[in-house]
């Protein structure tokens, strides 16, 4: 898997998930990206990696977060012990994350067909002005 080649940011084939809040939603919101990939061979040691840049506008309030996830046939990975990638913290200010890449592994896949599943997700909107988008680049599985 390779969404396009180009550096991120360079504005060359990157996925926006967008979550709008108009007409005042309430979360939880999630969207991804999400391809079946066949493996001709097993793979000992799999590894998926993937740019990414998250926003969670600054109008989002305490307990409102957005999460980046991945999972690869229904099971989730992440880092830091956690079940996402990463997240930005609603009351915090955090906006725009800049591009950032990770790395997790997988561990072994077998041969056949494997549900790959980039998104985002937030766990609550109470407000029209609480926009929040995941962007995604870059998405290689490989050994």
């Amino acid at each position: 898997i390779n969404t396009d080649g180009y550096a991120p940011g360079s504005g060359n084939g990157a996925l926006q998930v967008n979550f709008d809040s108009t007409g005042n939603p309430t979360g939880p919101i999630s969207g991804h990206y999400n391809i079946t990939v066949t493996l001709t061979a097993a793979m000992t040691a799999a590894q998926l990696s993937f740019a990414y840049r998250m926003f969670l506008n600054t109008n989002a309030d305490t307990g409102e977060n957005l999460y980046v996830y991945a999972d690869v046939n229904g099971t989730q990975y992440g880092v830091g012990g956690n079940a996402w990638v990463d997240s930005a913290i609603g009351n915090l200010n955090e906006g725009d994350s800049g591009w950032l890449t990770v790395t997790l592994n997988l561990g072994p896949l077998a041969a056949g067909s494997h549900t790959v599943r980039i998104g985002g997700y937030i766990n609550d909107v109470s407000d029209n002005a609480e926009d929040a988008w995941v962007r995604l680049d870059d998405i290689k599985l490989q050994n």
